[in-house]
């Protein structure tokens, strides 16, 4: 008998993770409005979301893995009623690491672009400053 899955395995670069990154390669942060930015940066607290759930998912799935152990089926386990095999699981929990790791870096870069902005025009304001200074004590004297 063949052996079947009840999930498909997304190949390597064409989950949720590839298509961020894909994105994010082609997404010019240097022309980006710093309202894009920001909404960009904020992707660190759906991370931390994400996270959170892949954890339970994760317990979730142990505990099926050793409930399955003491079963007659080991090998596999039962997650949502459905028969599950270990490889499967792993790549699952891989893709959600891979996708929480890019929403991430793509929260750090934003919020890097973003105080590199701010450090920026605080120079400008500081020059624009002491040249006024400067044009002001000039006439002053």
């Amino acid at each position: 008998m063949a052996k079947t899955r009840s999930h498909t395995t997304i190949p390597h670069g064409l989950g949720a993770a590839g298509m961020l990154e894909f994105f994010f390669e082609r997404f010019d942060t240097s022309t980006a409005s710093d309202s894009e930015l920001d909404f960009l940066s904020g992707c660190s607290e759906a991370a931390t979301l994400q996270a959170f759930s892949f954890a339970s998912l994760a317990s979730d799935m142990a505990c099926g893995t050793d409930q399955a152990r003491d079963s007659a089926h080991p090998g596999a386990c039962e997650h949502a009623g459905a028969r599950i095999d270990h490889s499967t699981l792993l790549f699952q929990l891989a893709g959600e690491l891979k996708l929480i790791g890019q929403m991430m870096h793509i929260a750090s870069e934003a919020d890097w672009c973003l105080r590199q902005r701010l450090s920026d025009r605080l120079k400008v304001e500081r020059f624009r400053r002491d040249q006024t200074d400067e044009y002001s004590s000039r006439e002053g004297a």
